[in-house]
């Protein structure tokens, strides 16, 4: 496979912008555009696809132009609802290729849902751990690409506590060494949003604490709160690490 060459050092950009009426915290699992073109570029026609992770099934739609109609793709997740809406929208969409099954992504080789086809790329959007890229290492061919998108360390900071799945640049860079990937895309993006005081912040967009209920069972609602009381008009509401990597030996 190839892709068009990128730089060696990790590409950053942040984004400060204003709120805007009716966004939430849900922004932070927004796709990024440039790792999305950097894929499709390295993508040859007719691809087999594992998405694992795979929710709905948004990585086998925005990939259909590579994989669609003489590849396929597989997407695993642990939840049946998602996947029964994926199933409708393959249906509908006329997507014969497409398939999602119910598994445990960090707890089963993939070769268990590949019934013997060797995918080229295995993708996982912002469902990423040393499990699965192993698992992902073990199920591809030489040449073949993992391509994954990671919570960043930087994501919420203003609540003082990095979410326990987040993923730094150095910790990547060690996991896919380690594992024998080389790496072709390495990217942050991150999202500020410029609050014009507290209550737009605490009200508007957390909604009281009710879009992160989490938070107030483990602590960071109230750091926030005191974060913004004591005049924090900033929040880092989107932070990602993207990575595309080859594999370069059996």
């Amino acid at each position: 496979m190839e892709v068009s060459p990128h730089p060696a050092a990790w590409q950053r950009e942040t984004r400060v912008r204003p709120f805007a009426a009716g966004e939430d915290p849900s922004l932070h699992a927004r796709m990024g555009e440039a790792w999305l073109t950097a894929l499709r570029q390295l993508l040859p026609q007719g691809i087999g696809h594992l998405d694992v992770g795979c929710g709905s099934g948004r990585m086998t739609w925005m990939l259909a132009c590579r994989w669609f109609p003489s590849g396929w793709s597989t997407g695993v997740d642990r939840e049946e609802a998602p996947l029964a809406a994926a199933r409708e929208n393959a249906a509908r969409l006329g997507l014969g290729g497409a398939r999602f099954l119910r598994g445990d992504v960090e707890g089963e080789e993939y070769s268990a849902f590949l019934g013997g086809r060797i995918p080229g790329l295995v993708t996982s959007h912002l469902c990423m751990s040393a499990a699965i890229a192993g698992r992902a290492w073990r199920a591809l061919p030489p040449g073949g690409a993992f391509a994954f998108a990671a919570l960043h360390p930087d994501l919420w900071k203003e609540t003082g506590r990095a979410s326990r799945f987040a993923l730094g640049e150095e910790e990547a860079e060690r996991l896919l060494s380690s594992l024998g990937f080389s790496l072709l895309f390495r990217r942050v993006e991150t999202e500020v949003l410029q609050f014009r005081e507290a209550g737009e912040a605490a009200g508007k967009f957390f909604e009281g604490g009710r879009k992160v209920p989490r938070w107030r069972e483990d602590g960071r609602w109230d750091a926030l709160l005191s974060y913004l009381d004591g005049g924090g008009t900033t929040l880092t509401a989107r932070a990602q690490l993207q990575c595309i990597a080859r594999k370069e030996r059996p």
